[in-house]
């Protein structure tokens, strides 16, 4: 009996198919992070007032992204179910409301990124940042929409098991923008140097050729032969905006205010403490947000195709792709978090190279909390594939209210008061972190059981 059981848990082609179509999501999200650490080298050399105006602007324009990924992985969810009944047509009206939503948010989170130098005037920031950040922030306002039309694109790439063409097109983004950000930003070959103002002309380039690959995609892609999107392109249905939202705007929400919020104000709290403790969590954190990358991409394979089976009514077959995502993630974090617990000096030595005696300090308080830091990318890889599979379900409201109640709730009381008992700085709010997410994973647990036992997919 075990062994069946061991059997239908871990069946060979659903762990295959979904490591072979999470493979360029993972690679897609390391070109995410290699594509901010390049706009920054980049940065560093006009001087301090432009890294600091950069931070202002991208830090918003990340922001916006951020939102939009989680409303469209909503958008997906709903997508997926009408694509597992092989309704087409549905499914194209339901994409065409999509990209509808998605350039009507653009237009007004754009015209919010566009009038960021009154908020910067009306906080009082020095003129020198007020008018650099509003240079960027003015080419940003106009790539808000060919960046969310590419990722309203990519859930329909998913949608007909297609991602390679997301890491695809997110290369040739990446490279744009260095090769347009050299000759803008930089003042290169026979360009004047138009420093932040060229950076965020580069990124509006890149992001326009995305877009336009992402159109020849959706124009003569066989895969899509079945979407009849000239005849639908009126098909905009109040019905159906309803449903994306409800799904959706949950995910959006929760990009922002539930562990990014936590994190944002966690940086604020330690900043006060000192600039050590600051720097060893900014470590710490880039570790992290690097390793999320893989759960990052296996959830989003697993949202739809969760979603999908659910909406063929293949209840089991659906189990089979969660139980899959979580043990790909599983097997992959806890063999990081082994080379976290041996090698940490290694790890931090590639992203600092201690000169003095303040950065030897922040070295050696780094390597100690990354050496215990494998059980909280565990235990975060284990909630972000908890989420997606809720997703699947559409249960998004209870994600938004989990995870954001667990890190708000309990990550940050436990954290100040560990602080205000041990004065152990970083080390107490790295470990309020940890059992804040702990708690989500449980809920989260518990939830996915009560989803697949009282079979609530229709």
């Amino acid at each position: 009996m075990f062994k069946n059981r061991l059997r239908h848990w871990i069946n060979s082609k659903v762990i295959f198919s979904v490591a072979t179509l999470a493979l360029p999501l993972v690679l897609f999200e390391g070109l995410l992070h290699s594509r901010e650490l390049i706009i920054t080298r980049f940065t560093s050399v006009l001087g301090t007032a432009d890294i600091a105006a950069y931070s202002i602007g991208y830090t918003l324009f990340n922001l916006i992204l951020s939102f939009n990924m989680g409303f469209t992985m909503g958008l997906g969810v709903v997508a997926t179910r009408e694509m597992g009944r092989k309704n087409y047509s549905e499914v194209t009206k339901i994409m065409v409301n999509g990209y509808f939503i998605g350039i009507l948010l653009a237009v007004i989170l754009g015209i919010a990124i566009f009038n960021m130098g009154l908020l910067l005037h009306s906080i009082k920031e020095p003129p020198k940042l007020i008018l650099l950040a509003s240079q960027f922030t003015y080419m940003l306002s106009f790539a808000a929409l060919p960046a969310t039309i590419a990722i309203v694109s990519e859930q329909l790439a998913l949608l007909v098991d297609k991602p390679k063409f997301i890491l695809m097109f997110g290369l040739i983004t990446v490279i744009g923008i260095v090769f347009f950000t050299y000759i803008f930003g930089m003042g290169h070959l026979g360009s004047p140097m138009m420093g932040l103002k060229g950076f965020g002309l580069a990124i509006l380039l890149a992001g326009s050729m995305e877009c336009f690959c992402w159109v020849l995609f959706i124009t003569f892609h066989s895969e899509l032969k079945n979407f009849y999107f000239r005849k639908k392109l009126l098909s905009i249905k109040p019905a159906i905006i309803i449903e994306i939202f409800r799904v959706g705007l949950p995910l959006g929400i929760k990009q922002i205010i539930a562990v990014n919020g936590v994190l944002w104000v966690f940086t604020l709290i330690i900043g006060k403490i000192g600039t050590v403790d600051l720097a060893v969590f900014q470590l710490l954190l880039a570790f992290i947000t690097i390793t999320s990358a893989i759960p990052n991409g296996v959830s989003r394979v697993v949202a739809i195709k969760v979603g999908k089976q659910l909406g063929a009514l293949r209840l089991s077959i659906a189990r089979q792709y969660s139980d899959a995502g979580l043990l790909i993630v599983c097997s992959i974090i806890i063999l990081v978090g082994l080379f976290m617990l041996f090698e940490p000096n290694q790890l931090i030595g590639l992203l600092l190279t201690p000169h003095n005696a303040q950065e030897r300090q922040v070295f050696q308080i780094a390597v100690n909390l990354l050496r215990l830091s494998g059980p909280l990318a565990l235990v975060a890889a284990l909630m972000i594939i908890g989420y997606s599979i809720l997703a699947g379900f559409k249960d998004t409201f209870f994600t938004l209210i989990a995870e954001s109640g667990s890190v708000w709730l309990v990550s940050l009381p436990v954290g100040y008061s560990l602080y205000r008992i041990f004065h152990g700085g970083v080390r107490d709010y790295w470990f309020g972190l940890f059992v804040g997410i702990c708690l989500c994973v449980v809920i989260y647990a518990f939830r996915i059981r009560y989803k697949f036992k009282k079979r609530e997919y229709l």
